[in-house]
């Protein structure tokens, strides 16, 4: 191969190997800044992939430790299998997310991931273990939102679970996945991708396939929601805030007298660096539903 080749030929992998890191860096960006050093970490965990076929099961649920990583492209999930071939889907992973770093509910076993496109991980052994370095302030920081966000989305399954009706579940989730996809980037016009079957959306939210076909199909009569493929669009944001009663939090406010539905780590972390939240929040009853 000649030198030219060669040289063109290595300077599009790195650009490629780059670009797996961009939806990480663009969902952070309102909270932190890396410095050099860190985003070179994260460019050298870039060098080393995984790649997972759709369906593969990425961590089984009797699994102790999580490999540390980087989600670069692909959707996952958290969850959990009965034994009667049940499936309670916790919480969906997406480009940009983190795997195993966070140490939040889901750092460890006692639930699986699940492979729900094919995806591509990023092998992040490198920045777990500079996160032990008193110079990766940003990147701790970084990982302390991420498992805030893990347990206050853990904290509104509950709260759906127990006390929404399947049009406020499928309205909160959408305006969910529409928030974090756009955080990492990856809205353009109110268009976000959606691949996920109306199956798996019914076990994240504990509805039957009837049950959600229905709810969908009300979202879409009302100018809600607009389905092309595995395109979602969210024509009106606000009135489906209203439809979910749900307000979003934008990042960069954390620590102005706000209430916060989950810490992101000790005290001691708290008092050291200022939070921010950027997603969802359960509205009280009876108080004006908007932007925060």
């Amino acid at each position: 191969m000649p030198e030219s080749t060669s040289l063109a030929h290595s300077f599009r992998r790195q650009t490629e190997r780059l670009e797996y890191i961009v939806p990480f860096l663009h969902r952070h960006r309102s909270i932190v800044s890396f410095d050099e050093h860190e985003r070179a970490l994260l460019e050298s965990s870039a060098a080393l992939s995984h790649s997972f076929d759709c369906g593969a099961t990425i961590r089984r649920q009797t699994d102790v430790s999580t490999s540390p990583s980087i989600v670069a492209s692909g959707w996952a999930c958290y969850a959990r299998s009965t034994r009667n071939g049940r499936r309670q889907i916790f919480s969906f992973i997406l480009p940009g997310d983190s795997i195993g770093l966070a140490k939040g509910p889901f750092a460890r076993g006692f639930s699986e991931i699940l492979a729900l496109t094919d995806v591509v991980l990023l092998d992040a052994s490198n920045i777990q273990q500079a996160l032990a370095d008193p110079h990766c302030s940003n990147l701790r920081m970084a990982f302390y939102f991420e498992r805030g966000l893990q347990e206050a989305r853990l904290l509104d399954l509950v709260v759906q679970l127990g006390q929404q009706s399947s049009l406020e579940r499928t309205a909160h989730l959408l305006l969910e996945l529409h928030h974090r996809m756009d955080r990492a980037g990856l809205v353009r016009n109110e268009r976000f991708h959606l691949p996920l079957t109306q199956h798996q959306i019914g076990a994240a939210l504990g509805l039957s396939q009837i049950q959600m076909h229905r709810t969908l199909q009300a979202l879409r009569s009302r100018g809600l929601l607009v389905l092309n493929g595995r395109e979602a669009t969210l024509p009106n944001v606000d009135e489906l805030e209203q439809v979910a009663g749900y307000e979003v939090r934008p990042a960069g406010r954390w620590g102005t007298g706000k209430s916060s539905p989950t810490a992101f780590a000790s005290s001691d972390d708290q008092s050291s660096h200022q939070r921010s939240h950027g997603d969802f929040a359960v509205v009280e009853p009876g108080a004006q539903n908007k932007r925060a």
